[in-house]
């Protein structure tokens, strides 16, 4: 058995069983089908490792530029049990992925204007990270990094009829079967979509992209999450991204400190969410997880959405507070370097007598 990673096998034997104990799926549990398995590493992944921008703010780094290496991921989200912001957690499960025998395409791709709540059809520019797998001549998109309004199953790509034509000279194709939608459950009552089809911003009509899109409850509308080509992208690529994402004053990440996991009705059933880490670890579950729903800390409050119904758990007001719900939610610990790594940032909760001192 070979002892170091390599290109096809990125993470070396012991760090595989080290990730697959992180999120509560050892190899004992993996269903011999690939597709199935592919489900249910997204899934134990989504329950166990949070979406999060926490090592943005918490951090006496300036500025708080994030490591990508493969090394630096891995101490981060299977060593010290934090998570991470979309090119973080993707990068990572694209290398248990591919350690499995995967076959994987890391993409970029752009996020929608509907993220931010303006629903006008517009894109972005390339900021996030998705993954694209091929299992026997079919083509998913997994995405562990989009918080709760990711997709917690594969998404296959259905390719359209046709495919319009490049080249020189005028266009001749009827691109009337170059398209192509279809639709697939999320965490009840979520719904998403995958379509292959032209963006507003396209300005030749042979364009065309994969566009990702959910809608929360059956009466909503299908509101655009984003859009990606498939093409290869380069740990460079990201790492452009990666600057932006972590240093531009415009980038959510910068504006918003967030965590978010998803949660499991084995974690329901226990009526514990309290404690996700201990919990997972040691319930003895079996290999199939389904999930629930979603716990989010954002602004100043922790929020829970189950099936469909919304509650707040806590609301806080100090950095306090708010740390040790990303301990007792979340299994983030932070040192204390870290802690006073908010001080002075915009995103620090300063309280109400010390803002007006």
């Amino acid at each position: 058995m070979a002892t170091s990673a390599t290109a096809a096998a990125p993470l070396t034997p012991a760090q595989l069983d080290a990730y697959l104990a992180r999120i509560s799926f050892p190899r004992e549990l993996h269903p011999a089908n690939r597709v199935d398995l592919l489900g249910q590493l997204l899934a134990h992944h989504l329950n166990t490792v949070p979406f999060e921008s926490i090592s943005i703010h918490y951090n006496p780094a300036q500025p708080p530029l994030l490591d990508l290496s493969p090394e630096g991921l891995f101490d981060k989200i299977v060593t010290r049990k934090r998570g991470g912001y979309c090119v973080e957690v993707n990068q990572l499960f694209r290398d248990l992925l591919r350690t499995l025998g995967f076959s994987v395409i890391p993409v970029s791709a752009r996020v929608s204007h509907s993220a931010a709540g303006n629903h006008d059809g517009g894109f972005l520019g390339f900021s996030h990270m998705a993954i694209l797998v091929d299992i026997d001549n079919e083509r998913y998109v997994v995405d562990v990094g989009f918080g709760p309004d990711v997709s917690p199953v594969p998404l296959k790509l259905v390719f359209p009829a046709r495919q319009p034509t490049f080249g020189p000279g005028p266009v001749h194709d009827d691109l009337t079967e170059t398209t192509s939608v279809a639709e697939y459950d999320g965490v009840s009552p979520q719904r998403f979509k995958i379509e292959y089809r032209k963006l507003k911003d396209h300005t030749d009509p042979r364009q065309r992209a994969w566009v990702v899109s959910g809608r929360r409850t059956p009466e909503g509308e299908f509101y655009d999450n984003y859009a990606f080509n498939d093409f290869e992208c380069f740990p460079q690529d990201y790492g452009v991204m990666n600057w932006s994402s972590n240093i531009g004053p415009q980038s959510f990440f910068v504006r918003t400190v967030i965590a978010q996991r998803f949660l499991s009705e084995q974690e329901l059933a226990k009526e514990d969410t309290t404690a996700p880490y201990v919990h997972a670890e040691t319930t003895g579950r079996t290999g199939s997880l389904e999930l629930a729903g979603t716990i989010a800390l954002a602004g100043t409050a922790l929020r829970r959405r189950v099936h469909g119904v919304d509650e707040t758990i806590a609301t806080f007001s100090t950095e306090a507070e708010r740390v040790a719900l990303l301990a007792k939610y979340f299994g983030i610990v932070l040192t204390k370097a870290e802690q006073d790594g908010i001080r002075s940032r915009p995103t620090e909760l300063v309280p109400k007598a010390d803002a007006t001192a």
